[in-house]
């Protein structure tokens, strides 16, 4: 396996012709690799998750709090209906990443913001991730595929007693309903 590092774009694909072998002789088979092409590797605070639920403060102040979250996990998306087992495991070697890790908050400490009077709130987790995206060129050489695909990866970090994904916890709050997100397209209700 090779893994090609911005190296531009795969050259373009030959198409394949076949014809009969001649006779008395056997037709060649091809030689297969796989390989990936980066065009992309950044690092950002993915979109808002929302956390708890969304509370109103109208008339007053309110609190929100959190003693527990949701499960997050590394992971790969591809364009088509390539086995992705196949590149989870050329990715982890050239990224240096797992992708069965995952990350789960436990009960063992509370979050608690203020939603100021008049607004709406939520407490939100922003992680951040490393984002790769590329081809993913297999097959023969003489004729591979190539599809494209998404590298979603996180990084543990610690805080008290808390093992977690490294990130944003927040409150995330507007005057409002349903409350847009503070990262991403969307709302929260």
């Amino acid at each position: 396996m090779v893994a090609r590092d911005n190296l531009g774009p795969a050259p373009a694909a030959r198409e394949l012709t076949s014809s009969p072998a001649p006779s008395g002789k056997k037709a060649r088979g091809c030689d297969e690799s796989s390989e990936v092409q980066v065009l992309s590797d950044t690092s950002f605070l993915n979109w808002d998750v929302g956390i708890s639920p969304v509370v109103s403060a109208q008339g007053g102040t309110a609190t929100v709090s959190i003693a527990n979250g949701y499960m997050l996990a590394n992971s790969v998306s591809v364009s088509e209906s390539v086995t992705v087992n196949s590149l989870e495991k050329l990715l982890a070697v050239m990224l240096q990443v797992s992708y069965t890790e995952t990350w789960t908050t436990v009960e063992t400490q509370t979050f608690t913001y203020t939603v100021p009077d008049g607004q709406f709130g939520l407490v939100v987790s922003q992680p951040k991730v490393r984002r790769v995206e590329g081809n993913y060129i297999y097959g023969c050489v003489d004729a591979p595929s190539k599809e494209a695909f998404t590298s979603d990866t996180y990084t543990s970090q610690n805080y008290g007693n808390l093992n977690w994904v490294e990130g944003v916890i927040r409150l995330c709050n507007s005057t409002t309903y349903p409350v847009p997100y503070c990262i991403g397209t969307g709302s929260h209700s």
